[in-house]
């Protein structure tokens, strides 16, 4: 959170509060507390607490540190991202200088792959299918869209 947002947070307390008073010392303190923390989330909190609570928060009551995982888990990504950008791409099997039988064989085997991923269906779920589809197509008759 900037100086400015924790600035902000300290007048929206101030306008909610007729009470809350603070001197130059404290106002410091608060703003430097505040600007460690997570600025949209401990507005959301303070306003959350000035809509249930009577008194006037605490730091502690509204306060949401940032989340250091957080941003080196973004910093990461970013980072990964980008030398993704500047790495050279692979060519497609078909723009790759490989001989024709080999790219031949390379296709078959992920077609060989990709089959084994599908499973069968059972009795009862070819049966299920089966009558989804003759509703369908009763529908459609009824409808005029085919014979």
């Amino acid at each position: 959170m900037t100086r400015k947002e924790a600035i902000e947070l300290l007048l929206l307390i101030n306008d909610t509060y007729k009470d809350f008073e603070l001197d130059q010392t404290k106002k410091e303190t608060w703003i430097q507390i505040l600007e460690g923390g997570d600025y949209a989330r401990s507005k959301v909190a303070l306003l959350k607490y000035i809509q249930t609570k009577p008194f006037q928060p605490a730091v502690a009551n509204f306060f949401v540190p940032t989340n250091r995982d957080v941003e080196k888990t973004k910093a990461y990504l970013d980072k990964q991202a980008a030398y993704q950008r500047e790495t050279v791409q692979m060519p497609s099997l078909e723009e790759s200088d490989l001989p024709d039988d080999l790219k031949q064989e390379i296709k078959a085997y992920q077609e060989k792959q990709k089959s084994k991923n599908i499973v069968p269906l059972n009795a009862k779920q070819q049966e299920e299918a089966r009558q989804r589809t003759q509703a369908q197509i009763a529908q459609l008759k009824a409808k005029g869209a085919i014979e």
